[in-house]
C-alpha cells in the first residue's frame, strides 16, 4: 500500500474532506429529484441548497488554496536550487577563467625560452662558421 508524501499531504487532506462532503450531499440528494437522469452531473446541483453549494464552494477553495502553497513551496525550493547552481556555475567559470591564464603564461614563457635558444644556438653556429 502506498503511504502518502509528506509534500501532498495537506492537498490530499483537503482533497479528501471536499470528496466526503460532496458524496454526501450526493447520497443525501441523489433520490430526491427526478428532474435529470442519475448520471447528469447537473442532478446534485440541483438539488443541492444554496447553503450546501456555498460549502462545497468554500471547500474547494481551500483545496485551490493549499495546491497553490504546495506550488509556492516547489517554486521556492527551486529558485534556492537556481540560486546554488549558479553560484556553482560562477565559480566553476573563475576556475576556468584562470587556467586559461596560467595557460597562456606557461606558453609564453615557453616560446620566449624557445626564442633564447634559439638565438643561444644561431650564436654558437655563428662562432663556428667564423673559426
Amino acid at each position: 500500500m502506498n503511504q502518502p508524501s509528506d509534500k501532498n499531504t495537506g492537498i490530499e487532506h483537503e482533497f479528501r474532506q471536499l470528496e466526503h462532503v460532496y458524496s454526501t450531499y450526493l447520497n443525501a440528494k441523489i433520490t430526491a429529484s427526478n428532474k435529470y437522469s442519475l448520471d447528469d452531473p447537473r442532478r446534485v446541483e440541483a438539488d443541492l441548497s444554496e447553503l450546501e453549494k456555498a460549502h462545497l464552494h468554500l471547500l474547494q477553495s481551500k483545496l485551490s488554496a493549499t495546491i497553490a502553497q504546495e506550488k509556492l513551496k516547489g517554486m521556492a525550493r527551486t529558485a534556492a536550487e537556481n540560486a546554488n547552481f549558479s553560484k556553482i556555475l560562477l565559480i566553476l567559470n573563475l576556475v576556468i577563467a584562470t587556467a586559461t591564464i596560467v595557460y597562456v603564461w606557461i606558453t609564453w614563457r615557453s616560446v620566449s625560452a624557445m626564442q633564447e635558444n634559439n638565438e643561444i644556438q644561431r650564436q654558437l653556429l655563428q662562432l663556428q662558421k667564423s673559426k
